[in-house]
């Protein structure tokens, strides 16, 4: 099950969707549409297996496509902030894939 890999924008679109944010917010983060987002959100929750959105987080914790640490950096931003999001690959330890990481900054 940890062989399975998410796209860049299925992680970058399972990320906000578990920081909170609606398909419509994570399109204009991401500067897509909001049906490119369920596209994403749908096809990663395909190669998952998963059942739901929820599952799909979880999925994607356990088999490292996300990361918890840039959940809860991400948590602290909320849709409405005047400050846009940036999703860049942030630096890894030895144990993580650094396609599997994300760095949330605020620009």
């Amino acid at each position: 099950m940890t062989d399975i890999q998410l796209t860049q924008r299925e992680r970058q679109c399972l990320l906000l969707t578990a920081c909170g944010l609606r398909e419509a917010e994570i399109a204009e983060e991401l500067r897509i549409s909001p049906h490119t987002v369920r596209v994403h959100l749908v096809n990663a929750k395909k190669r998952l297996g998963a059942s739901n959105k929820p599952h799909s987080i979880i999925l994607a914790l356990m088999t490292n496509n996300l990361n918890l640490v840039d959940i809860m950096e991400m948590s602290r931003f909320r849709p409405g902030n005047s400050a846009p999001l940036t999703l860049t690959p942030r630096a890894t330890s030895s144990y993580e894939d650094a396609s599997t990481s994300l760095l949330i900054k605020e620009n």
